[in-house]
């Protein structure tokens, strides 16, 4: 992945950082249970399938690459410009074959859904998921041209 333009070299890679960001700031603040459950997923993706494994593989390659991802995800999510990051997901989306793409979206939406469920409930009461968390998952969905 170049260090010269993260959001563009590996589109795919950047979709978990861009997720978690989009979802996290949803409601205003950033909060360290969601911070955590992205570290968690990083991780172990349970059963995600190969396309989205071996995108959080890149991400996570090491740890340069981690930073520089995971902050020009941020800075194009705080500063408005995540459609764009979103639209070369989608276009490097329309190259891999129907059963992998729809996965894929599938593997990110669950991602963002994990994201948005790790905080949230004062004292376990009222909704896991804000409104504003539940929205960035919905605009997630429909970036990535889930059915």
């Amino acid at each position: 992945m170049s260090a010269a333009d993260p959001l563009t070299s590996d589109p795919l890679a950047v979709a978990p950082a861009l997720a978690f960001f989009t979802v996290a700031t949803a409601d205003g603040s950033l909060d360290a249970a969601e911070i955590e459950q992205f570290r968690k997923q990083m991780r172990a993706c349970g059963d995600c399938g190969d396309l989205f494994a071996g995108a959080l593989e890149r991400l996570s390659a090491n740890a340069d690459t981690l930073d520089a991802v995971t902050a020009a995800a941020g800075e194009a999510v705080l500063s408005g410009e995540a459609d764009a990051a979103w639209r070369s997901v989608r276009a490097a989306l329309s190259r891999e074959d129907a059963e992998d793409r729809a996965r894929f979206v599938a593997d990110v939406v669950a991602f963002a859904r994990q994201i948005a469920e790790a905080a949230g409930g004062l004292y376990d009461v009222g909704p896991r998921v804000s409104e504003a968390e539940d929205a960035a998952v919905g605009r997630i969905a429909a970036a990535l041209g889930a059915k």
